[in-house]
């Protein structure tokens, strides 16, 4: 039996930068950063769709790779994603090891 999908309350842009490959967030001002809490929020469906053509059009530029919508949440700790696909990508480390880089455990 399939689930019935969750209609997202907020919704937030991400992508991977083309120069790196980093997760990167969309931001009000337009442009993408690595902190989840300064993406740009939507609160309806057609302003998310509004903030993935933007994307998409980043993307057709090369500034940014498969840009797609995630649910996110405020809380008093500050916006998180809601799905743990998206939590482990928002904390921006990789989760193998990158050959040349070394990663502390946080």
């Amino acid at each position: 039996m399939m689930k019935k999908p969750r209609k997202a309350e907020l919704q937030a842009v991400t992508a991977n930068g083309a120069g790196d490959g980093r997760v990167v967030f969309r931001t009000p001002s337009g442009w993408w950063s690595r902190d989840l809490a300064e993406a740009e929020v939507a609160d309806a469906p057609e302003t998310a769709a509004a903030l993935l053509l933007e994307a998409q059009r980043d993307a057709e530029a090369n500034l940014v790779v498969d840009p797609y919508l995630i649910e996110v949440a405020r809380t008093d700790e500050g916006l998180v994603a809601t799905r743990l696909r998206e939590a482990i990508r928002a904390q921006g480390r990789p989760t193998i090891d990158v050959p040349g880089e070394r990663v502390s455990a946080a």
